[in-house]
């Protein structure tokens, strides 16, 4: 079965271009240690001169993005696996998978050094706790309704958090 990459990319697409101080990268090597250099289908970060942990030039991102998208079919094991140790060891905040066969998503956030499942609030939307105002319909992305995902981002961007958030991006580039 081939699934397009497509919904997850256009999802953080949306929400980079409402959130100024944030970009988001497919399938860039990323060097989160010394002998970890996985290649994430999507990542999104804080830009360094908004106060990002990561730097990035043409052939990598260096340091620990906050948040890595993959998309899991005959990766699965290693998404949820190997890439999930690694990520978690690394200090990344948070990490969604799209995993197909079983259609599911799962989205995990760093506490106490350790990944937790991030569960949906009662509306059935995943809300981000890194990039405020980054929420996901998971049914929408399963079903590749890019309206939906759309509908919902601009929903959550919206939110007083996502204002504050992106004034708080601004504060900090200005700051630099």
């Amino acid at each position: 079965m081939v699934v397009p990459l497509c919904p997850p990319l256009t999802w953080l697409g949306f929400y980079q271009g409402n959130t100024p101080g944030v970009e988001g990268l497919v399938d860039t090597s990323t060097a989160l240690g010394l002998k970890s250099e996985p290649q994430p289908d999507a990542l999104l970060r804080i830009l360094t001169e908004c106060g990002g942990r990561t730097q990035a030039d043409r052939r990598f991102v260096h340091g620990v993005p906050e948040l890595l998208v993959e998309v899991a079919h005959t990766s699965r094991y290693t998404d949820l696996g190997p890439k999930f140790e690694d990520y978690e060891r690394a200090g990344v905040l948070e990490y969604v998978v799209r995993a197909i066969e079983p259609d599911e998503v799962c989205w995990f956030v760093l506490r106490g050094g350790r990944f937790d499942d991030l569960p949906p609030g009662p509306d059935g939307i995943y809300r981000s706790e890194v990039f405020p105002g980054l929420w996901l319909d998971p049914d929408a992305l399963l079903a590749g309704d890019i309206l939906r995902l759309q509908a919902v981002v601009a929903l959550g961007c919206t939110s007083p958090e996502h204002a504050a958030f992106v004034a708080r991006l601004a504060a900090a580039r200005n700051y630099t």
